[in-house]
């Protein structure tokens, strides 16, 4: 966001313009400026959006390409600015001793525009010249008890063609929240924004949990294939674990995508009653007091998606068995019995749940038993 009505309002004040050096004097045609925003990232997303406000008091200083100091501005509400600039390339540096205590650069780059993101100080700034307006060099700090500035985030993005590679024509989620772990097992959270995604800064060193609620993903998204390819480009499967090696590590690919659900149930059951015909009284028939005894075999296939807690009913027994999941492309056989005393159609049905829970899968089978 450019600060522009702020900048110019603070002109006067926030700035040390480079007459001090005889420089305006010299050569009074430099119009060039360099400034903006020092700012509290309060959502630690690395964007001036939200509840961000300015951080007054800080020294934001000015030295020419070879390190020599030129100007310091002290930033009023966060503005600050840096005015009668010649073209040239300066390097534009934080002083650290005049930010709150706890306070750690952001996250860099996030976004697609120079003027609502955040650079990590110092930075290059060239002017192209003298009179070039430079006014996106904006600063953000989020607030860390432990002084440590790692990072962990990335994108949570559509991904439209499927594919779990961010590509043309994917975009990105917003609303989408995201959980982290720390190595204590104390939880926070990052909303995606829509434009780059979400963030945790102010890491120290340790093994983080990610994931991702499935709760705030809309309800025609489900979760695209993952690990498929550049680590930077592709979606990581919820929860993953990450590893940051320092207290200053920095790991922007940890990414989410999710694509259209496409997910139509497809368990299929198939029943057989064993013997089919009954003709002479079998071994175990003593055990149905003059009827006769039958096996029924059922055989489950799920060509997807992922089930769990899969229900087996008998319209006769009632229950009759149970599987705790049953995997896409995954089989199964179960048995069951019966005692049978005339010709019997036996009606089977298998219930499962999808394991986000968006979908119930039903399959039904009949297994016959004819008595002469």
């Amino acid at each position: 966001m450019l600060q522009l009505e702020r900048l110019l309002a603070a002109t006067a004040a926030a700035a040390l313009s480079l007459a001090v050096a005889g420089t305006a004097a010299a050569q009074p045609e430099c119009q060039a400026v360099i400034g903006d925003y020092v700012y509290e990232d309060v959502n630690g997303n690395g964007l001036q959006d939200g509840p961000d406000l300015g951080i007054d008091g800080v020294g934001v200083q000015l030295f020419d390409d070879l390190g020599n100091p030129l100007a310091t501005a002290v930033a009023v509400d966060g503005v600050y600015s840096f005015t009668g600039l010649c073209g040239g390339t300066y390097v534009v540096d934080v002083d650290d001793a005049t930010l709150p205590a706890g306070f750690v650069p952001t996250v860099e780059g996030s976004g697609s525009d120079p003027e609502g993101d955040s650079s990590i100080p110092p930075i290059v700034v060239v002017l192209s010249g003298d009179a070039a307006i430079e006014t996106s060099i904006d600063f953000g700090y989020v607030f860390s008890e432990t002084g440590c500035t790692g990072f962990i985030g990335d994108y949570v993005f559509e991904d439209v063609n499927a594919n779990g590679v961010q590509d043309a024509p994917d975009g990105a989620l917003a609303g989408v929240r995201i959980l982290l772990t720390d190595p204590d097992g104390e939880t926070f959270e990052s909303i995606s924004d829509g434009v780059d995604g979400y963030g945790f800064t102010g890491l120290c060193a340790g093994d983080y949990t990610v994931s991702v609620d499935a709760s705030t993903v809309p309800s025609d998204l489900v979760a695209t294939a993952s690990n498929v390819g550049d680590d930077a480009m592709d979606s990581d499967a919820s929860p993953t674990v990450v590893t940051l090696a320092s207290d200053d590590d920095f790991n922007s690919d940890v990414d989410f995508g999710f694509t259209l659900r496409t997910d139509e149930c497809d368990l299929s059951m198939t029943a057989t009653a064993i013997p089919e015909v009954i003709e002479r009284t079998g071994l175990l028939d003593f055990l149905c007091l003059g009827g006769h005894f039958v096996w029924y075999r059922y055989d489950l296939a799920n060509g997807g998606p992922n089930l769990k807690n899969v229900a087996i009913l008998d319209e006769r027994r009632g229950w009759v068995g149970f599987l705790w999941y049953l995997l896409e492309g995954q089989s199964k056989t179960r048995w069951s019995y019966a005692c049978v005393d005339r010709t019997t159609e036996s009606r089977l049905t298998a219930t499962g749940t999808s394991f986000d829970g968006a979908d119930t899968c039903t399959a039904s089978a009949t297994a016959t038993v004819t008595v002469p």
